[in-house]
């Protein structure tokens, strides 16, 4: 009886364990995770991006940061800010404050649907402060596993920005594959599509390599570039996840 009994908490304190393994919106572009961070879980997300443009450093983000933290089993409230150099770090830009959440929609053994909404405040200093808002993206973030640890990924959402010019359509499409040693490897495809004066596609590509550490704790490391291979950026990060 004790055996058995051992046993049973011994498995349940395994799928425990396993069930608050990190899980990050990095090291993608623009496919976010498509769960929620854990109840009463607080996760930070930092990078370091640098952009290329025409062979010439355009920006180093030092750090672009996420914070994550659950409210309950299906909702998530994140901020997100960038502290971008210029100029061979000369110039300093703080980008404006993001405020979101992420809403669980379903989550079975196999596939994962979330809505995401993130919204740019503007800055006090802008001379256009005909809105309190920068941008509002909104977005469906899915999620498939086939068999040999191959993963889908993808996102369709949606920009407002006071500058109608300015909206557009986006979407994303991720494949991953879990190999050993605790490696996970990418490909993504993503872009976005103007529709107010004519229709017109940008789209871009990156891919790399994310690393879990331990449980709370995941490395990474990706690059990409438009199809034009005219501008790429490469970045690396790290993200960690606080639980009780």
């Amino acid at each position: 009886m004790k055996k058995a009994f051992f046993i049973i908490l011994l498995a349940v304190t395994v799928k425990s364990f396993k069930s608050q393994t990190i899980q990050t919106d990095r090291p993608s572009v623009q496919t976010e995770n498509s769960s929620t961070v854990y109840k009463d879980g607080f996760q930070v997300e930092y990078g370091i991006t640098t952009s290329v443009i025409q062979d010439t450093i355009d920006n180093i983000a030092i750090p672009n940061s996420l914070y994550r933290f659950g409210i309950s089993d299906n909702i998530e409230i994140r901020i997100s800010n960038d502290l971008i150099f210029r100029n061979s770090f000369k110039d300093i830009i703080i980008t404006p404050l993001q405020f979101g959440s992420k809403f669980q929609i379903f989550k079975k053994e196999k596939s994962n649907l979330a809505f995401l909404t993130m919204i740019a405040m503007n800055s006090l200093k802008n001379e256009n402060r005909s809105s309190f808002f920068q941008n509002i993206n909104t977005k469906f973030i899915g999620s498939y596993s086939f068999i040999n640890s191959v993963n889908l990924g993808y996102t369709f959402g949606h920009n407002l920005n006071p500058v109608k010019e300015k909206n557009d359509i986006n979407y994303s499409l991720l494949i991953s594959k879990e190999m050993k040693n605790n490696f996970t490897a990418f490909i993504e495809f993503y872009g976005n599509i103007n529709y107010v004066e004519e229709i017109s596609n940008f789209s871009s590509f990156d891919f790399g390599l994310a690393y879990v550490v331990e449980d709370k704790l995941q490395l990474d490391i990706y690059t990409g570039s438009d199809l034009n291979f005219s501008n790429y950026f490469l970045a690396i990060g790290f993200s960690y996840l606080f639980i009780k």
